[in-house]
């Protein structure tokens, strides 16, 4: 099959509705298809095309649920079949999936004929197997894969090894010709109760391989090995996503602010989003002219697979989703599945931007989240907690909340959260909240894994950078920066594991880096760059499992109510610490751990085995990063302005003893220079990641041709030290003699500092004050006047006090 002929097969499907049909392209040896989600396969004289006859049965074992078929119409056969054979012929595929029982011994051809008998009869010996090797023997069981764009998470399931002792090496390439690459060997997870919560993770080993390609078919070798009996090597192929885009639309709907009526031409564009969503069809682009949507959305259109509903405006700062502060959300989805939002603001939320409820395969990209008018009430960006979501993307946003860092914590406002599995939060900026990011929650029966964080900007957190609490394997939060914040990473608690914590720059924690409460288990820290202000440096917690590698963690140096400083002061059972960089800022004080004081940290390795590798530094070694200072949290007064985000640069010095202080780790740290890998998120010599958004382009949309109204706004005087005068008037004819505007007043930062209604007037006065009396920073601000179907804008420059 070519593209060209798959396009004009699904276009077909169009023509005719047939939305239970879909076209992918790949090869009958590496099917384009999920492990164990297929019911039935049928092969109409194909497979004698094939050069690798065993793979293309590996496959289809492969992506076989249990009880699934094969229909062959080709089969050759090399020998005459066993009368069990015949007889069997017609049983459905075997309980076990994923072809590990079913391909024999590694590079061994199995007969396609015996498949069925073959993998029917593993079953039966995976019970003998147990009962010969005993308890501490290991069974291995079904493997699930799950794949992001970049990411794959893997679960294998066991029996027996009771003390789990059992490894998996991995290694991956990228089909059909890529080089083969060591992965991280899988973590043995911890099965059993440690905290009040009673979950199970179970029986398994898990773990992630990064750094795929999108859009790729990927092979993957587990090999499992027990020293007490036990043993498996196995090939397995998995399919990446591909990034979410603007496919060739099926029609363009055009889409004005109004209260109903039109037919989505651009002559006639549907008034307000109810009328288009009421029309909308997958593969509809479904484009907002500029303006303000004063509604409240409870959309309720679908796409399908490869045939996504995009909502997009043409201009994100000029297309406003407006709830006017009423009481509850902007947009809510209920089961909303392949729906894509981008180049939008969504603002004055009574409650929450979004709300979705069992959702799939929603997109949300260049959007501002604006939650920083405060209501009263407690506030969300976009939530996604109510019943489990499947493959969310979340890009390129900024969300914008109403908290202030120098008033402390004094309200409960999120930005992100996501429950479910296989979530992507790449490269979005986060600011003015209580909790930044949370993946996981409390929902009964709902399981949070298999999700990537990376590229992120996060800052002024009054609480925490990104929680994990109560997520379950495989999250991955890597190259994101955090500045500002109560708390960098919380697992309060996590259930099994892993959940990789790689790369992060955490600047200005004021209580803890980790917040591993509650007895979280299977937490890999690498790489960190980890600088704060509590003199407790790791401070509190207990956890179990921590896996922590070529990590920098420099708390603070001054004395407060929590005591004298100290590197390390927590509990931790079942782990392993080693190659971190520590700040002692006084003698004889290294450690408290599982309640023993360590006065060095040469009596630190010599009484727990931990740390052999592991060095003591100050802020020296960075290029500049100087110690944060103490705030109320720690004992302090007052609080004090935030540090802005990327002030600092907290790359190594040559001299530092960071460099080249550090252990290699596969597929975590590879390409790394000199004679070993540097401590921290930095190897010197390389370019740091880029945070935020901007580093992937909104993709163009066409014009709209429909004429929007605008107000021309000026500032008298311009610059202004203390008061000026904003006035508005109609840029067409028709004007309004009594509008109805809102005035913001928004800083270089994206936050807004003043807001006022004005109804029946053309002009205010801005006393150079915030929303809360006190007098601005001096400084760039944007006055934006919105309302009556109008928008405008001008810049104003805030000289400091005293300067005219």
């Amino acid at each position: 099959m070519t593209a060209s002929m798959l396009e004009r097969a699904r276009a077909n499907a169009r023509k005719i509705d047939a939305t239970t049909v879909e076209f992918r392209l790949g090869e009958i040896e590496h099917l384009p298809v999920a492990d164990g989600t297929v019911d039935v396969i049928i092969s109409n004289c194909v497979v004698n095309l094939s050069p690798d006859k065993p793979q293309v049965f590996r496959e289809a074992y492969r992506t076989l649920r249990p009880g699934g078929r094969l229909m062959v119409s080709d089969l050759v056969l090399q020998g005459a079949l066993s009368d069990a054979v015949r007889k069997r012929r017609q049983c459905g595929a075997p309980g076990v999936r994923h072809g590990h029982l079913g391909q024999g011994a590694r590079g061994q051809a199995v007969r396609p004929a015996s498949l069925v008998a073959r993998a029917a009869g593993a079953l039966l010996a995976a019970l003998l197997a147990s009962a010969a090797l005993g308890q501490n023997g290991t069974v291995p069981g079904e493997i699930r894969l799950e794949a992001t764009q970049v990411s794959t998470g893997i679960e294998w399931s066991i029996e027996g090894d009771q003390n789990q002792n059992c490894v998996v090496t991995t290694r991956f390439r990228a089909l059909p010709s890529g080089a083969w690459r060591t992965g991280q060997p899988l973590l043995r997870v911890e099965p059993g109760f440690y905290n009040s919560h009673q979950i199970d993770p179970g029986n398994l080993l898990a773990g992630s391989l990064f750094d795929l390609e999108p859009a790729r078919l990927h092979e993957v070798q587990l090999i499992l090995s027990d020293a007490d009996g036990g043993a498996l090597d196995t090939t397995l192929v998995v399919s990446t996503r591909a990034w979410p885009g603007l496919a060739n639309p099926t029609r363009t709907l055009h889409v004005i602010p109004g209260s109903g009526g039109g037919s989505g031409s651009p002559g006639d564009p549907f008034r307000g989003i109810p009328a288009a969503d009421a029309a909308a069809q997958p593969g509809d682009l479904i484009l907002l002219a500029s303006g303000v949507y004063a509604d409240s959305l409870d959309l309720l259109s679908s796409g399908t697979e490869g045939a996504p509903i995009v909502w997009s405006g043409v201009d994100r700062d000029a297309t406003i989703i407006d709830g006017q502060s009423l009481p509850y959300s902007l947009i809510e989805l209920q089961g909303t599945h392949d729906v894509m939002f981008r180049n939008l603001t969504l603002r004055n939320p009574g409650s929450r931007c979004v709300l979705g409820s069992g959702t799939r395969n929603l997109t949300f990209s260049n959007l501002r989240v604006d939650f920083s008018v405060r209501s009263g009430r407690e506030m969300f960006g976009l939530d996604f907690r109510e019943a489990a979501h499947e493959n969310i993307v979340v890009s390129d946003c900024e969300i914008v909340g109403p908290l202030d860092w120098a008033e402390g914590r004094n309200e409960d406002h999120y930005a992100l959260i996501l429950i479910g599995t296989g979530h992507v939060v790449r490269h979005n900026r986060i600011h003015g909240v209580y909790d930044g990011i949370m993946l996981g929650g409390d929902r009964d029966g709902v399981v949070t894994s298999n999700c990537d964080v990376y590229g992120n900007e996060v800052y002024d957190c009054t609480d925490d950078g990104i929680e994990f609490d109560a997520s379950r394997h495989n999250i991955r939060c890597f190259d994101n920066r955090f500045t500002n914040v109560l708390v960098g990473f919380s697992c309060q608690p996590v259930y099994g594991g892993p959940i990789y914590i790689l790369r992060n720059v955490v600047y200005n924690w004021q209580l803890k880096p980790l917040k591993f409460h509650g007895f979280p288990t299977g937490m890999i820290v690498a790489h960190n760059t980890l600088i704060g202000a509590d003199p407790r440096g790791w401070g509190g917690g207990e956890w179990r499992k921590v896996i922590l590698r070529n990590n920098l963690i420099l708390g603070g140096s001054q004395t407060n109510e929590s005591g004298q400083p100290i590197c390390l002061d927590t509990r931790g059972l079942t782990s392993d610490l080693d190659y971190t960089g520590w700040y002692q800022a006084v003698a004889n004080r290294f450690a408290r751990f599982n309640n023993v004081s360590y006065p060095t940290l040469a009596a630190f390795q010599a009484g727990t085995g931990f740390e052999q590798h592991g060095v003591l530094l100050d802020h020296s070694v960075f290029v500049s990063a100087p110690e944060p200072q103490l705030g109320p949290y720690l004992g302090a007064p007052t609080f004090f302005p935030p540090y802005p985000p990327g002030a600092q640069d907290v790359g190594l010095v040559a001299e530092a003893l960071a460099v080249d202080a550090g252990t290699p780790l596969p597929n975590l740290n590879d390409g790394w220079l000199g004679n070993a890998p540097d401590l921290g998120a930095y190897e010197r010599g390389r370019t740091p990641p880029a945070y935020g958004p901007g580093l992937d382009p909104v993709a163009e949309v066409e014009a709209t041709p429909i004429a929007e109204p605008g107000w021309r706004v000026s500032v008298v005087p311009n610059p202004v030290a203390a008061g000026t005068r904003i006035t508005w008037v109609a840029e067409s004819a028709g004007g309004l003699e009594h509008p109805d505007v809102q005035i913001r007043l928004i800083d270089v930062a994206g936050r807004t500092v003043r807001t006022a209604r004005i109804l029946g007037a053309t002009s205010w006065d801005w006393d150079g004050r915030d929303d809360r009396g006190r007098p601005s920073v001096a400084g760039w601000y944007r006055a934006v006047v919105e309302g009556s179907g109008r928008r405008g804008g001008a810049t104003v420059l805030l000289l400091p006090s005293g300067v005219e």
